[in-house]
């Protein structure tokens, strides 16, 4: 059968994939639509030239009788009653490996020689026995047994038979495989030439197969290349890549490989081949899903290529198990397969439930694309065991469609991502904009604000300009005038001192004037010169004065500036606490503290006079007047006093 198939590839298949090479080129440049519609014209046409008609000859009846002890020979199977027998629509005995026998019995209408196919990847444990029904009894006609079996090369191992015109015939096939390999004997009768118009149908098959896989790889690699090497794109060209592989070796297609190759058509490889597409599928169903905006945080940073590299390990521990004869090895990396094969099912869970609560859209399609695929393995199990399908599809033709099918609405799936992403996309730079808009108008609201701060601060300061000027042409040339009057009538008076006493007050009131003309004078005063314009204030009032004692506390270290409302404020309110405390207190020591705390400036004034009691003492205009100048200012003012003295602390802020 080699050639006839080599043949048929060469000149049919091979031209097909040329097709849809160049289409894939082609529909790579075109927009996204445009390109899956030439995809799905390219592969029509390429179905469109196929012939469906070739079918097998129709099998009345199929049986098989599970043998796992293999305590009967052929003889003792013959004599079987019918009752024994399990009548099914595909030999298939389970996957707990075993022995079984399958019979089907077959009525020849003419002298022909017919082909038997059996696609079993275990034909080297097969054996076929023809017996011919005649009137005397069973007559065995032909054995066949000894198959070579080069492992996993192409399913069409084909039996030719010569039988008679009508004569019956059953026909029995004996297979055994070990655990867990699932032994199934599909089987069909063919005529030559229907098989060969079958098998050149099958290559048209397996041509648009192969042609829109590599259409697939090609389109991502291209993209992969042309968009910043997005990963997303090689992961799915791996996905496509290693399936297929799998696939097509699995189907037999290796019997293409040439020599030097042969390696990549080992059984021992095709775990390999699936497993690294499963891990690609992962890792592309990551980035598909965008699980790296997970708000998981340990699953945006977690890698299905662990996954991959565990199975990788347990499917080499089957080798070894295999290769020493060692079933307990083999069933370590057998049933660890499982558990991690579930890890990549609980991993994709992960990311499909993630994907669901942030709303992303197109994880449904992705559903899908995995649904289809499952769902086609289930086709065979569902249908053949119900009864609707009288002849089991075989695996890899389900496979073949499975993926075929999995692929076109992964494409699908993507158009549509890449429109939601897209959409995702405008909806950020409008809300960009409008937040970029929205600080821009508050930043001008702020501009606003403190031009007009700017302005206010402005017209005060101009007006505390005039204000002083006017009080220091006024009624400082007034104060100066009355001293110099007092003076001039003190020399010639008889009541010296009264004129003396009183010109002292007219010149302290003047050098008052002066310190306030000075504070509203000054933009900004440092926290230095209010300190030395207070203390020199200070040291005047203690002039004569032995107590009580005087403290200052400041730090020159501390660099602050007030302004001229907060520095004139604070200096009245130390001239008002300093006056009460030497009137009233009858202090030994007055302490005196200024400094700066979180850009407040904190004044403390305290003595260990004889206080009073807050509460029962009536407040007089100097304690109201201090505490209303604090708190016009957005200040805090406190007064603590006991028998133990008084404190007096204002805290403002140093603008």
């Amino acid at each position: 059968m080699k050639k006839p198939l080599l043949e048929t590839f060469s000149c049919h298949t091979a031209p097909k994939i040329l097709c849809l090479i160049t289409g894939s080129f082609w529909s790579n440049h075109r927009p996204k639509r445009v390109g899956l519609i030439s995809f799905l014209v390219l592969a029509l046409v390429c179905l469109s030239k196929s012939d469906l008609h070739a079918t097998p000859l129709k099998i009345p009846h199929i049986y098989q009788f599970s043998d796992p002890e293999r305590t009967h020979d052929l003889y003792e199977i013959q004599q079987l009653p019918g009752t024994s027998w399990l009548k099914v629509n595909s030999p298939n005995f389970g996957k707990q490996g075993g022995y079984g026998w399958v019979k089907f019995p077959f009525r020849s209408v003419s002298d022909q020689t017919l082909w038997i196919e059996v696609q079993s990847h275990f034909i080297d444990s097969l054996t076929i026995f023809i017996s011919e029904n005649t009137s005397a009894g069973r007559k065995m006609i032909s054995t066949m047994s000894g198959f070579d079996h080069q492992p996993v090369k192409h399913r069409y191992f084909l039996f030719p038979v010569t039988l008679k015109k009508n004569r019956s015939y059953d026909i029995f096939l004996k297979g055994l495989v070990h655990a867990p390999d699932v032994l199934k004997i599909p089987v069909a009768v063919w005529k030559p030439r229907s098989f060969l118009e079958y098998s050149r149908v099958d290559n048209w098959g397996w041509a648009l197969f192969v042609g829109t896989m590599v259409m697939a790889i090609i389109l991502s690699l291209l993209n992969f290349g042309m968009k910043h090497s997005n990963v997303t794109y090689l992961y799915f060209a791996g996905y496509v890549g290693f399936i297929n592989a799998y696939a097509l070796l699995n189907d037999g297609w290796g019997f293409f490989l040439p020599s030097f190759l042969d390696y990549l058509d080992e059984n021992t490889l095709l775990g390999h081949w699936i497993n690294i597409g499963i891990g690609c599928f992962m890792l592309f169903s990551g980035k598909f899903l965008s699980i790296q905006e997970s708000r998981r945080k340990w699953l945006a940073k977690f890698n299905p290529l662990f996954i991959t590299l565990a199975v990788e390990g347990a499917i080499l521990i089957v080798h070894l198990g295999e290769w020493t004869d060692n079933h307990y090895i083999f069933f370590i990396g057998y049933n660890a397969g499982l558990i991690l094969a579930f890890a990549y099912f609980l991993c994709w869970l992960l990311f499909i439930k993630d994907a669901v609560e942030r709303g992303f859209k197109p994880v449904w399609l992705h559903i899908a694309s995995v649904f289809v695929l499952i769902s086609f393995f289930c086709l065979n199990t569902i249908f053949v065991n119900s009864g609707l399908l009288k002849e089991a599809i075989p695996d890899m033709l389900l496979l073949r469609y499975a993926i075929a099918i999995d692929i076109v609405v992964i494409l699908v799936s993507w158009v549509y991502r890449q429109r939601v992403v897209e959409q995702h996309n405008v909806v950020l730079e409008l809300q960009c904009v409008s937040q970029q808009r929205t600080m821009e108008e508050a930043i001008l609201r702020q501009q606003v604000e403190e031009l007009k701060a700017m302005n206010y601060e402005r017209e005060m300061q101009m007006q505390r300009v005039r204000l002083a000027r006017d009080l220091h042409d006024g009624i400082g040339s007034e104060l100066t005038h009355i001293i110099n009057r007092l003076d001039i009538l003190a020399f010639k008076s008889n009541q010296q001192q009264p004129l003396l006493s009183l010109g002292d007050f007219t010149r302290a009131t003047n050098q008052n004037l002066r310190d306030t003309l000075w504070i509203l004078n000054q933009p900004h005063i440092t926290g230095q010169q209010w300190y030395e314009r207070t203390l020199s204030w200070l040291n005047k009032v203690w002039e004569d004065r032995e107590t009580p004692h005087l403290h200052t506390d400041f730090n020159y270290s501390e660099v602050f500036t007030l302004g001229p409302t907060v520095a004139n404020t604070i200096f009245r309110i130390t001239q008002e606490a300093v006056n009460n405390a030497l009137k009233y207190a009858d202090a030994q020591q007055v302490v005196f503290s200024l400094s700066v705390q979180n850009a407040m400036v904190v004044l403390t004034i305290s003595d260990d006079g004889r206080g009073f009691n807050p509460e029962q003492v009536l407040r007089g205009y100097g304690l109201a007047n201090m505490q209303t100048r604090t708190e016009e200012l957005g200040g805090n003012f406190s007064l603590i006093s006991d028998n133990q003295g008084t404190i007096i602390r204002v805290e403002l802020p140093v603008l």
